[in-house]
């Protein structure tokens, strides 16, 4: 079996067997590949035989046993998170958050922010047993307390999910996943205003 090196800087180079892969002391991030050459272009056609070589063996030397390790979309269990400073922000940071908004219990555990499930917990609880005119304060002030915290977590919940103790890999990650909360939220809120409005046409017609 025959393997190619392919490096940023150099061309690709062999072929070479794997016993002259092992001996060879390659830089870090060189690609090793067994492939076949067309028009002096490399073309990955399959993994590399891990019967040689052992993964970490390959790792430690900066060798990766995959050619997906050419393009961007590299196996994110290999990836290391990024550091969620203040230095560098994702441009969603400071923005409304309808996720948070309108999902604050699921949305803090999906972002491992646990206190607004915990308040809606308490709050629905609370809820069942002030269902009577002596405690008719009660009630609403509970209401009241979700919305004050679903507003908080509107104008915070971007900075707060940046902050938490949940990892990103990336920036663009972070911000693609509160995008998607931003479209569950706001399908949500369409939904149910859809169907409202449906059910007030309905019996004002009737």
């Amino acid at each position: 079996m025959k393997f190619y090196i392919f490096n940023e800087s150099n061309p690709p180079s062999g072929p070479y067997s794997a016993t002259e892969i092992k001996e060879m002391e390659l830089e870090k991030g060189t690609l090793v590949f067994e492939l076949t050459i067309n028009d002096g272009e490399p073309t990955p056609i399959e993994k590399i035989d891990i019967e040689y070589f052992s993964r970490e063996e390959l790792e430690e030397q900066g060798i990766y046993t995959t050619p997906d390790q050419i393009a961007d979309d590299t196996d994110e269990t290999d990836k290391q998170p990024v550091e969620q400073s203040n230095e560098e922000c994702p441009s969603i940071i400071g923005k409304w958050n309808w996720g948070a908004f309108v999902f604050p219990a699921l949305w803090g555990i999906a972002n491992r922010i646990y206190w607004p499930a915990i308040v809606s917990l308490i709050a629905s609880f609370a809820e069942r047993y002030t269902r009577n005119e002596n405690m008719a304060i009660v009630h609403y002030s509970i209401f009241a307390i979700l919305l004050i915290m679903r507003i908080i977590l509107g104008v915070n919940g971007n900075k707060m999910a940046w902050k938490s103790e949940r990892k990103y890999l990336s920036i663009e990650k972070f911000e693609r996943e509160q995008k998607f909360w931003k479209v569950i939220g706001l399908a949500s809120l369409a939904t149910i205003a859809l169907v409202a409005l449906g059910l007030w046409i309905y019996y004002t017609i009737k």
